[in-house]
C-alpha cells in the first residue's frame, strides 16, 4: 500500500545518496525489495516499517523466509532509516 510506497522510496533515496545504485523489484513476490550496488558489491534489502519503543529499541515484522542480507525499516514518526542485518540471509 500507499505506507510500504512511501517506506520503499525513502530508502531507496537514502541508498542513492550515499552513492549506490538501486534497483527496485517489479514483483510483490519477489524475495526482497531493492538490490543497491557500491564498491563492486551487490546487497539485498528487505524494507520494512516499524516504530522506535522504549530505549529507543527498533520494533519490526521479521519473517524467518526472509531472504534479503539487510533489512531497512523506516521509522515514519521520526522520518528515520534503520539499516540492520539479516543473519540467516545466504
Amino acid at each position: 500500500g500507499t505506507v510500504g510506497t512511501i517506506a520503499e522510496l525513502a530508502v531507496a533515496n537514502d541508498l542513492l545518496s550515499k552513492g549506490h545504485s538501486v534497483f527496485k523489484s517489479l514483483s510483490p513476490a519477489s524475495n526482497f525489495d531493492l538490490i543497491a550496488w557500491k564498491d563492486n558489491k551487490f546487497s539485498s534489502y528487505e524494507v520494512r516499517t516499524g516504530y522506535k519503543g522504549s530505549s529507543n529499541r527498533v520494533i519490526f515484522p521479521k519473517n524467518q523466509k526472509d531472504k534479503a542480507d539487510i533489512y531497512a525499516v523506516y521509522i515514519h514518526k521520526e522520518k528515520e532509516i534503520a539499516y540492520i542485518k539479516i543473519l540467516n540471509s545466504k
